[in-house]
């Protein structure tokens, strides 16, 4: 689900693009996710998931 949002987005420059606003939403809730999922991880794996949700909310940040 990740990919198929990040290849989703990679393709949008503005918030005016096209279907801009459910991208952002599904970057949203995946990022979401991620953080939920990061609560009870530890090391590393808690780490990779902060990041990921981190990559994804900026690319949602950039669409807005």
């Amino acid at each position: 689900a990740v990919v198929a949002a990040m290849d989703r987005a990679e393709g949008m420059r503005s918030a005016r693009d096209r279907n801009a606003a459910s991208a952002v939403q599904q970057l949203e809730t995946l990022a979401s996710e991620l953080e939920s999922d990061a609560a009870s991880a530890t090391g590393r794996d808690q780490m990779r998931l902060m990041a990921l949700a981190e990559t994804l909310k900026g690319r949602a940040g950039r669409l807005k």
